[in-house]
């Protein structure tokens, strides 16, 4: 509740700067998935995203916070169900909807939600908070110029609907990274190295794992979707040929990356090229993947950057060989 307040207080001082550069739809959907979707399930809640990754130039971390607002204010007034997060392009601009299946909002309240310590009479005992979690994304709105409506049905819960100012842009096939200045193209000898080479992709959020493989098998990957439970990993395993390439997210439902990339190289016999994303810098970690021959991605990353950073370590791999 204090951490609102002087939200409360920074945007109406306006000590809050905008800061808008080019970044990656994923980039944001891969942030508010990992922050949310644990929440979510805590709950028995379903919570999905559903977009096209494109270029955005915009304020991403305003939009975290903005979205983020929204998404755990649908968790908290969402008894069963799920909801959806919906961004696409509208007009050229990014357009974000956010549907739950919780309590439905009378509309003549609609208009006051959004308000200072408001609080919905048949949801105050679900929240014991100040009621101003809304007040904040009102302000950010505002300072966003994004038009904020809502609306609500019964039986269909409640419906935010966000159209942001920043202009979209479709990315190419051969993806190339929006975080760096100098554009990079992907030669023939490259466009030859990817041909029929396989990933193995091990990543438990189901959001990022399917932006991953599209992002893979649009550059020319074959993504294999394997299981992260050892026993099961190796009758897998006993199908399959080789592997070109592993990559992993650090943290996964029950293990961690490392060791599954340790047995699948113990299944081959070699010392099959490997990435691991994370956001841990600790330097223990740091070391360790460094004895693993391991090479490390860190969050939040656009999948652009993934696409290239597995292109040069399969290629240094090659001329190694």
């Amino acid at each position: 509740m204090l951490k609102s307040l002087l939200d409360l207080s920074k945007l109406d001082a306006g000590t809050s700067y905008k800061l808008e550069k080019p970044f990656e739809l994923i980039e944001l959907v891969g942030f508010l998935s990992n922050t949310y979707t644990p929440i979510a399930n805590n709950k028995k809640l379903v919570l999905q995203f559903e977009f096209m990754n494109m270029g955005v130039n915009g304020d991403k971390l305003l939009l975290q916070q903005l979205l983020g607002k929204l998404i755990s204010n649908a968790i908290q007034y969402t008894a069963s169900g799920f909801i959806l997060v919906k961004l696409a392009s509208n007009n050229d601009c990014l357009h974000i909807t956010i549907e739950d299946t919780g309590y439905r909002i009378d509309a003549a309240l609609l208009d006051k939600i959004v308000d200072e310590f408001f609080k919905v009479d048949s949801t105050r005992n679900m929240d014991d908070g100040l009621g101003i979690g809304l007040s904040i994304v009102k302000r950010l709105c505002k300072i966003s110029n994004t038009e904020l409506s809502v609306k609500s049905l019964l039986g269909s819960g409640t419906t935010f609907n966000l159209q942001t100012p920043y202009p979209n842009n479709a990315l190419p096939d051969n993806v190339e990274s929006l975080t760096n200045d100098m554009p990079r193209k992907i030669s023939d000898s490259q466009d030859h190295l990817l041909e029929a080479k396989t990933i193995a992709v091990f990543e438990d959020d189901h959001t990022i794992f399917d932006a991953y493989k599209q992002a893979l098998t649009q550059n020319g990957f074959q993504v294999l979707s394997l299981s992260e439970n050892s026993q099961a990993l190796a009758r897998q395993l006993a199908d399959i040929n080789h592997i070109d390439c592993i990559l992993s997210d650090y943290r996964l439902a029950t293990t961690t990356g490392d060791l599954i990339i340790q047995q699948l190289r113990d299944s081959f016999v070699m010392e099959i090229p490997a990435i691991i994303i994370t956001a841990d810098t600790s330097p223990q970690h740091i070391q360790l993947f460094k004895e693993l021959s391991i090479d490390m991605l860190y969050k939040p990353i656009g999948y652009s950057e993934i696409v290239e950073a597995i292109t040069l370590l399969l290629k240094n791999h090659q001329n190694q060989r």
